[in-house]
C-alpha cells in the first residue's frame, strides 16, 4: 500500500518527459520510478526491520515462544527473560541491543538507499 501510494504521487509530466526523451520501460523506471519512491523505500524497510526484530506480540499471542523454544527470538528472549524470570537487567540490555541494533541497520540503509543524493550534493 505504501508503495502505490508513492507512485501515485510521481507526477506523470516525468513519465512523458522521459518518454518524449526516448527512454524505454526500463529506462524510466531505473531513472523515474526508483528515485521518486527512495524516501518510501527508506521507510518500508525501517518499518519491516523494526517489526521484524521485535515481533514480540505475535509470538506472545500465538505461541508463547512455543513448542519448546522453537519460535523464540531476540525480543521474546528478552521479555522472557526480564518478566517471567524477573531479571530486569539482563532483559533490559537484550532489549537496548536489539535497538541500538535496528538503529544502525536504519543509518545504513539511509546510507544505502540516499547514497547517489549525497553524491549528488557534493
Amino acid at each position: 500500500m505504501l508503495l502505490l501510494a508513492g507512485m501515485q504521487s510521481i507526477p506523470v509530466e516525468l513519465y512523458s518527459a522521459a518518454e518524449v526523451d526516448g527512454a524505454g520501460y526500463w529506462q524510466r523506471f531505473r531513472h523515474v520510478t526508483l528515485p521518486a519512491l527512495r524516501g518510501m523505500l527508506f521507510l518500508i524497510l525501517v518499518v519491516s526491520t523494526v517489526n521484524g526484530f521485535l515481533m514480540l506480540d505475535l509470538i506472545y499471542v500465538l505461541t508463547m515462544g512455543g513448542p519448546g523454544n522453537e519460535t523464540t527470538t531476540l525480543s521474546w528472549l528478552g521479555f522472557q527473560t526480564a518478566f517471567q524470570f524477573f531479571k530486569f537487567g539482563p532483559g533490559t540490555a537484550i532489549l537496548y541491543t536489539i535497538t541500538v541494533f535496528c538503529l544502525i541497520l536504519a543509518v545504513i540503509y539511509q546510507k544505502v538507499v540516499f547514497r547517489k543524493l549525497e553524491a549528488e550534493q557534493a
